[in-house]
């Protein structure tokens, strides 16, 4: 899918940075218009368009085709492998500040739901780009610790002081400082079943993020690394094997394994996925 420098969600301000109402849903009713567009262009057949969808663009992209059935088709490529509720069962600790404030806000506000009484202790942001830090700014001036990579603070801390003028955000209407917890080692967090083990990634590919592992469940959440295409190979082969070579050198047990773009795939199947990749 490409973008056309006139068109604005009705839905958003032309501010596109305020991102409390630069949605996913107001993303899909920008793709609707660029696709009603389209359709009205010379030389397109409007019964053959097929959105086609990167990262939070998988999202949208199945969005814009439920509610449009001339849709011919849609392509989603490394698209949101889990819910946040999904992914947060396994822990008090939220993982991910994910695409925009309103986006993690009501994940936190399911979390608490679901767990009644129980305080959300901290949010992880396990690498740099936008589907793991747009919420970031929310989770800040709610006043919650976050944990980052060394590499990524600079990048944080002009996104936490960047001014919200034209449509002030929760930080920008009550600001405070950010409670930043440094990931540059191995840290664990939490307890028992919910003991989490944080690991920097320090390969080529890989050095903007961390790995998170639950020792109780031998379950391991590898960031933005782990993506499958249709055909069950692996999006990205280099990044999962820089995610091994940690596993190998932290001597981690792992029977499962689960990303930002990936549902939960037994360790030993992404394990052959890299063997017959490197070959």
């Amino acid at each position: 899918m490409f973008r056309h420098p006139a068109w604005t969600s009705q839905n958003v301000a032309q501010d596109v940075t305020d991102n409390a109402k630069f949605t996913s849903f107001a993303k899909a009713d920008d793709v609707r218009t660029e696709v009603a567009w389209l359709r009205t262009q010379p030389g397109i057949d409007p019964k053959r368009i097929m959105p086609v969808g990167n990262s939070e663009g998988g999202l949208i992209a199945p969005m814009v085709g439920a509610k449009d059935p001339s849709i011919a088709a849609i392509t989603t490529l490394a698209g949101p492998g889990a819910s946040g509720i999904d992914v947060a069962r396994y822990q008090v600790e939220q993982p991910e500040s994910p695409l925009s404030g309103t986006y993690i806000g009501g994940i936190i506000d399911k979390a608490k739901a679901q767990n009644p009484g129980v305080n959300l202790k901290a949010v992880l942001s396990t690498s740099d780009s936008w589907p793991h830090v747009g919420g970031v700014r929310q989770v800040v001036a709610l006043g919650l610790p976050v944990y980052i990579l060394d590499l990524n603070k600079p990048l944080l801390e002009r996104l936490v002081a960047s001014p919200r003028h034209l449509h002030p955000d929760l930080l920008a209407q009550s600001a405070r400082p950010p409670q930043w917890r440094i990931v540059s080692h191995k840290i664990q967090v939490g307890t028992g079943a919910n003991l989490m083990e944080l690991y920097p990634l320090r390969g080529a590919s890989t050095e903007r993020q961390y790995m998170v592992y639950f020792p109780d469940h031998q379950l391991l959440y590898a960031s933005d690394t782990l993506a499958l295409n249709s055909d069950g190979s692996l999006y990205d082969p280099e990044l999962m094997r820089e995610v091994m070579e940690e596993v190998k050198r932290e001597n981690l047990a792992v029977t499962t394994v689960f990303a930002m773009h990936q549902g939960p795939v037994p360790w030993a199947q992404v394990a052959a996925l890299i063997e017959k990749a490197l070959k």
